[in-house]
Order: C-alpha cells, then sequence, then structure tokens
C-alpha cells in the first residue's frame, strides 16, 4: 500500500486549501438554495383587472353588451374615436388597452363572424386577458344565436356566464407533500460543491504524477500500474468520504429537527453518497489528464458548471427545454436531480417511486463505471508512453 500511503500523506499536506475549497463551495451552495427556497409558487397566476379604452362605432344591443361583459373583469372608459387621443392614453399609461368595435358590429355577429379591433401597450400582459374575454364573449354570442335567443337575452345570458367560476380540487394521493422542505434545496446544489470541490482538491494532488520526470518515476516502481491507479483512487475515496460527511454535518447543523423526522432522510443521504462517488470518479478522470493548475481550474469550472446548469441543478428540470432534457439524461446531475424532486414531493415512496429512484441510482452508478473506466486506460497509456 506504498502508493496509497503516499497519497495520503499529501491530502494531508494539502488539507488547509481542501477545506478552503470546500467552505467556499458550500458557502456559495447555502447562498444560492437559500434564495431558491424562498421564491414563490410559480405555479399558480392570478388574473388582475386591466385598464381599458373603448370605442363603440356600432351602438348596437351586442356591442354594448361587450362592453358591460368587458366592465366584469376590468375598468373601462369609454372614448370617442380619436386616433391621436387614443394614442397618447397609451403612450402615458392610462389604458392598458384600447378597444375599437367597428360600425356593422351586430351584423357580423349574425352573420357568425364578429371583430374588433384591440391594440395593447407593449410589454404589458394584462392585454392577453382582454383579448380572450372578447373571444369568449364573441363565441357565446354566436353560440346563442344559432339557438336562436333574442337580442336581450343573448347579452345577459353571455355576462351571466361570464360569473360562473370552475371548482377545481386536487385528488391527493395521501403521499404528496404540501410544500417543499428547505433542506431540499440544500441537497439539491449539493453536485456542486462535490464536482467543484473534488476535482479541484484531486487535481492539485495528481498534477505532479502526471509530469514526465514523476511519470517515468512511478513507471520504475515494481509496483503495477493498475495497481497504483486503485491504491490512488482508494485513497482519493477518503477524501470523497470525508467531504460527504462535512456536507451532511452541515445538513444536521442547519435542518436537524426537520431532517431526521422526514421519513425519506435515508433516500436523501443515499443518493448524495452516490452522487459523491460519481463526482469522485469525474474527478478522477479529470485529475488524470489535466497537466497544470490553470487547466486543472478551467477543466474544473466547464465540467462543474456545465453539469449543473444543463443537469437541473441552477435551472430547475421544469424550465429546460426538452431538447436540453435529451441531452440532461446522459448526464449524472439530472438523475440525481430527478431522485431529489421526488424525495421533495413525497412524504413516502410507493412502489413504482421507489422504482423511478433505483433507476436513478443505478444510472449514476453506471455513469461512475464509465468514467472510472476511462481514466484507468487514460493512466494506463500515459504510461506504456514515457519515453
Amino acid at each position: 500500500m506504498t502508493v496509497f500511503r503516499g497519497n495520503v500523506i499529501l491530502l494531508k499536506r494539502n488539507l488547509g486549501l481542501s477545506l478552503l475549497y470546500l467552505g467556499i463551495f458550500l458557502f456559495i451552495a447555502l447562498l444560492v438554495q437559500g434564495v431558491g427556497s424562498k421564491q414563490e409558487d410559480i405555479q399558480t397566476f392570478e388574473v388582475v383587472n386591466s385598464k381599458v379604452g373603448v370605442v363603440d362605432n356600432d351602438q348596437s344591443t351586442f356591442s354594448k353588451g361587450l362592453i358591460s361583459y368587458l366592465e366584469q373583469n376590468n375598468l373601462v372608459y369609454i372614448y370617442e374615436d380619436d386616433k391621436e387621443f387614443l394614442t397618447e392614453m397609451l403612450y402615458y399609461d392610462n389604458v392598458y388597452s384600447i378597444v375599437v368595435i367597428p360600425e356593422g358590429f351586430f351584423e357580423d355577429c349574425l352573420e357568425g363572424e364578429g371583430v374588433v379591433d384591440i391594440t395593447n401597450a407593449p410589454n404589458i400582459m394584462s392585454g392577453m386577458y382582454v383579448d380572450m374575454d372578447i373571444s369568449k364573449y364573441i363565441f357565446q354570442v354566436q353560440t346563442l344565436i344559432a339557438a336562436e335567443f333574442s337580442d336581450e337575452e343573448i347579452v345577459s345570458m353571455a355576462i351571466e356566464n361570464s360569473n360562473i367560476e370552475s371548482h377545481i380540487e386536487m385528488i391527493k394521493t395521501g403521499s404528496e407533500r404540501k410544500d417543499v422542505a428547505p433542506y431540499n434545496f440544500y441537497f439539491q446544489y449539493l453536485p456542486y460543491v462535490y464536482l467543484s470541490t473534488l476535482i479541484l482538491m484531486l487535481g492539485n494532488i495528481f498534477i505532479p504524477r502526471n509530469q514526465k520526470d514523476m511519470s517515468q518515476r512511478l513507471k520504475c516502481s515494481s509496483v503495477s500500474e493498475t495497481k497504483q491507479s486503485m491504491e490512488t483512487f482508494l485513497a482519493f475515496g477518503m477524501a470523497g468520504v470525508a467531504v460527504f460527511v462535512v456536507t451532511l454535518l452541515f445538513a444536521t447543523g442547519f435542518y436537524a429537527k426537520e431532517l431526521y423526522a422526514d421519513q425519506l432522510v435515508g433516500y436523501y443521504i443515499f443518493n448524495s453518497f452516490i452522487f459523491m462517488i460519481v463526482s469522485l470518479c469525474i474527478s478522477f478522470m479529470i485529475a488524470s489528464v489535466a497537466k497544470g493548475q490553470e487547466a486543472l481550474s478551467g477543466l474544473a469550472n466547464v465540467v462543474s458548471l456545465g453539469l449543473c446548469f444543463i443537469g437541473g441543478v441552477f435551472v430547475p428540470l421544469q424550465f429546460l427545454g426538452a431538447g436540453i432534457i435529451k441531452v440532461a439524461k446522459f448526464l449524472p446531475t439530472y438523475w440525481f436531480e430527478t431522485n431529489n424532486n421526488l424525495l421533495g414531493n413525497y412524504m413516502f415512496l410507493k412502489s413504482d417511486q421507489i422504482a423511478t429512484y433505483r433507476n436513478g441510482i443505478f444510472v449514476q452508478l453506471a455513469i461512475a463505471a464509465v468514467c472510472i473506466t476511462i481514466a484507468f486506460m487514460i493512466n494506463s497509456k500515459k504510461d506504456s508512453h514515457v519515453n
């Protein structure tokens, strides 16, 4: 175990620098997750009243009905058909939408058409709701005309229908969480901590081995190349476990009561431990090719930030496009975050959810196996070409 002991000595010598890296990246992760955990639920919305200016050039039963219909959800102002004046109203935000009901609107509705001119102020989203209100009114009018109601009945029924509210009840299976636990955000950002810390920590120790003189000395050793790589990785594994323990202690310190009262705490810890192993394998692979400190820093930033942005660490998976998701499925961070989101949404897991969690673990381990295999091949090929 000579190579193992040698790498442990190097780890001890770089302990201060390693703790510095870990502290910096943990601070960044805690800062970011603190902001993320305070964000409001973005899956809800509320329709707000809009200020609407209306020009009624038709003065018919249906046009007056449209004005009454708009007044249900908006502040409506009646204006004359003065283009310059209407433009000023929009420019100074006195109104957010201008609706011009053209002459002949009554006849158009009777013929199954019905079109109005709508001008919305730029960058004002409430205009979208005005468009929707007008479309719903015209659709209802045309439907009621086909049913052969009188004009007054049509307008009255259309306005009454606007006050009908839909009652929606979300049926839960009993396992969904009402709110996402705060420690879920902490675990969400752990991949960034593991990747950044381990790549820089282990790379700094491995860089001297990549130099020609050191490679030649190792080549002359009686210890086989495979055994050297295995003992080196074992020493690195100790560093990875130490980082994992520190991050778990941080989680305990911040969320002790809530975290260990959670029935899924074991799943959280195991998922994080598996990703630590993945990060260790990725770090070992990167350390095997880094020739200097500058190259190592560049690779650390590209790999850690790239995997985290595309894999759903910094940007939630539900906001990523379909094309990005296809790419993300080849990355370990995607499967870690899939498991983490699953744990954040449920208080306990059923058989199908456990299967999803297990698949995420297996894929992470498969990616780790690929990375460590590549790293061993790189080390073997590198040593065999030493002159």
